[in-house]
């Protein structure tokens, strides 16, 4: 829903000015996404030119012409990134919760720094610091979000994942029913 609340925001309400809106959310995730991704370079020893990423990657830039979450997605997921390895957890709690309620799939970011955190331990051999709080930042998404299912699933009496038929498939099965046509 966060990108239908942001939009809703963007646009003061005016349905007219929904699309403009929805252009602006996808410029600016496009361009935090590649400060990000720059700063998250030069955190690693590369050059900041890494941020140029996000402006050459095709899947970003048809999202941002059609409008859809995948920009803003990829500003939160690679803020998310740069606060977890900056040490502010808290930080990165909100916005691994903003991810999580734009695209019910980024719930798989908390997993991935997970395991991020477990390599990084099993390299070190040394205990994990702020234990407590990165294991609150990594859950409070997810539990966000399932609350959220529940509360539409009560207003609503649908669960938001529930998909008609033949909207949900095996991977590529799209791919090649779309190139066959």
């Amino acid at each position: 829903p966060l990108h239908g609340w942001l939009a809703s925001l963007l646009s003061f309400g005016q349905p007219r000015a929904v699309p403009v809106a929805l252009l602006l959310l996808s410029l600016i995730g496009l361009a935090l996404a590649a400060w990000a991704v720059s700063r998250l370079s030069v955190h690693f020893g590369r050059t900041p030119w890494g941020g140029l990423l996000v402006a050459a990657s095709p899947g970003l830039l048809f999202a941002a012409s059609v409008d859809t979450t995948e920009t803003l997605g990829a500003a939160l997921i690679a803020l998310s990134f740069l606060a977890w390895i900056r040490n502010r957890f808290a930080l990165a709690a909100v916005l691994i919760a903003l991810a999580c309620f734009d695209k019910e799939q980024y719930v798989t970011v908390p997993l991935g720094l997970l395991v991020w955190e477990a390599v990084q331990w099993w390299r070190s051999r040394t205990a994990p610091v702020a234990l407590p709080a990165k294991l609150l930042a990594l859950s409070i998404g997810p539990v966000l979000l399932a609350n959220w299912y529940v509360y539409v699933h009560g207003h609503l009496g649908s669960w938001p994942s529930s998909y008609e038929s033949g909207n949900f498939g095996p991977p590529f099965v799209g791919w090649r029913d779309a190139f066959q046509q």
